[in-house]
């Protein structure tokens, strides 16, 4: 009987939309957790947190990121990964709006399809 095998299929299909829309909330749950604690770690470790950040973000656009500020951000990111030195606010904001600016970059790079992509696929923003 065709009405059994419409229930049960219109039934598993119920029930594969709930586990994606589930599984998007909890990885972009996952995702907002990580970026809150890039913005309550202290200096040191919050500006190579959101350097790798910048940089996953980068990688999936393939923009020009010297234009940007990468250099200044690189050095600082390495000071913060292999020096005894503080990190400054100064130096901490300098990590944050490279990163901003990659960010815009990726967006205004990126197809609506894409965005859609790297926002509910891989979780990169």
């Amino acid at each position: 009987d065709y009405t059994v095998l419409i229930a049960v299929s219109a039934s598993v299909f119920v029930l594969a939309v709930v586990a994606a829309v589930v599984y998007v909330f909890v990885m972009r749950k996952k995702l907002k957790k990580a970026l809150l604690a890039i913005d309550n770690a202290d200096n040191k470790t919050g500006a190579a947190m959101r350097f790798g950040y910048a940089q996953k973000l980068s990688e999936n656009a393939g923009i020009d990121v010297k234009s940007l500020g990468y250099d200044e951000a690189f050095a600082i990111n390495k000071e913060a990964l292999f020096s005894e030195h503080p990190i400054t606010d100064d130096q901490r904001k300098t990590v944050d709006d490279y990163a901003e600016k990659i960010l815009v970059e990726c967006k205004n790079k990126w197809s609506l399809w894409q965005k859609l992509k790297n926002r509910f696929v891989k979780f990169i923003y």
